[in-house]
């Protein structure tokens, strides 16, 4: 996986959001491995893949459903936000 922005965070966040809160884990994994895999075939062919992107979180998540900007973090937003720091601390 490529390197980790701000705007990664934000965007697998609204993702997590979107999903039903049982099947976020499983989610978020699935999106890690998705960026992993993309970033594997960028760097042996040169291109981003079709369904896993060029190998940031960002293009991963992107292939998934987004929530709608929130205008403020509520207690939702910050347990999908605690899910994806959790998730890249380890």
């Amino acid at each position: 996986m490529r390197a980790v922005s701000i705007a990664d965070i934000e965007v697998v966040t609204r993702v997590l959001l979107a999903e039903k809160p049982d099947l976020r884990e499983r989610k978020l994994a699935n999106i890690c491995e998705m960026a992993c895999n993309g970033d594997r075939y960028r760097k042996r062919f040169g291109r981003q893949h079709v369904s896993f992107g060029n190998g940031t979180l960002m293009s991963a998540a992107l292939q998934f459903q987004l929530a709608a900007r929130s205008k403020s973090c509520g207690p939702e937003y910050l347990d999908c936000l605690a899910l994806v720091v959790d998730r890249l601390r380890q």
